[in-house]
């Protein structure tokens, strides 16, 4: 909410410095109205265009390359639990309470995790539990 109030602020500003230049443009001397000053003005102008795309691609980048991180780590993450389950699935019913451990683990997470939480794995002492037990069990 409050990055929503920062962007009407500068609206607001720049909408009145807009507003305050217009009403002003008559009381300027000539010589501030010169082809001259109108050059500088507008290469200052382009000056703030230039730089402000530049921070704008870079921050869309940065934020895309930490997307990118996070899906790689969180695919990762999965994939090694589908090939521990299936691992785990080939020893047979020897190995079936690390199998359900694992799977009550991966729905807990599941189940904690949603789409407003700040982070995507919700620190959660039994959810930790139940993965510690998955490898207490394989170690016996």
């Amino acid at each position: 909410m409050g990055e929503v109030l920062v962007g009407i602020a500068i609206f607001a500003c720049l909408a009145g410095a807009s507003l305050v230049s217009l009403m002003m443009h008559e009381r300027f001397p000539s010589h501030h109205l010169g082809d001259d000053t109108s050059a500088v003005v507008r290469l200052a102008a382009n000056l703030f265009v230039v730089m402000s795309s530049l921070v704008l691609g870079l921050m869309i980048n940065s934020a895309k390359n930490t997307f990118e991180s996070i899906n790689g780590n969180v695919h990762t993450f999965a994939t090694d639990i589908i090939l521990l389950d299936r691992m785990l699935r080939h020893y047979g019913p020897e190995a079936d309470s690390a199998r359900q451990s694992l799977t009550a683990y991966v729905q807990r997470v599941v189940d904690t995790s949603t789409a407003d939480s700040d982070t995507t794995v919700v620190p959660n002492r039994l959810s930790e539990l139940l993965l510690n037990q998955v490898g207490d069990i394989w170690r016996d």
